[in-house]
């Protein structure tokens, strides 16, 4: 059973929906960012508008912030069982949460590349994903 971040369940049929998402669609390999943080994205274009928003919006209504760097923070879902995490652009999404025409890819990486770091500061507490250890990587199959 897939849950969020804070432990609460996700509804099987959205799930699902989500599994299903990610099985059909074909996931590229970003080679741009290959050296410094190596991830896969799948398109809009080559998916159905309504199949890619559902899809987009599972990801932000399910996900929590975190900063990837020192500045770009974006909306994060992790699935656990799987071993990936996804990510989408606090731009892509209007006011109510919804992914909005103009998103174009959705991103994930593997959790066997990068971990997510609880930090504290005298804002609260705050999650930055940073690359493993070149000695604690895995191959991504």
């Amino acid at each position: 059973m897939l849950k969020r971040h804070d432990g609460t369940p996700i509804p099987e049929d959205d799930v699902r929906k989500f599994r299903q998402f990610v099985d059909g669609h074909r996931w590229i390999f970003a080679k741009t960012y290959a050296a410094f943080c190596p991830h896969e994205y799948t398109l809009q274009r080559e998916s159905n508008w309504e199949d890619f928003a559902e899809f987009f919006e599972f990801i932000w209504n399910n996900g929590f912030d975190a900063f990837y760097g020192k500045k770009l923070m974006q909306r994060y879902f992790i699935d656990y069982e799987r071993g990936w995490y996804y990510f989408v652009s606090h731009n892509d999404v209007d006011e109510n949460g919804k992914a909005q025409k103009t998103a174009t890819l959705i991103n994930r990486a593997s959790l066997k590349q990068w971990e997510l770091v609880e930090e504290e500061s005298l804002f609260g507490t705050t999650y930055r994903w940073k690359r493993l250890p070149k000695e604690r990587r895995q191959p991504v199959n």
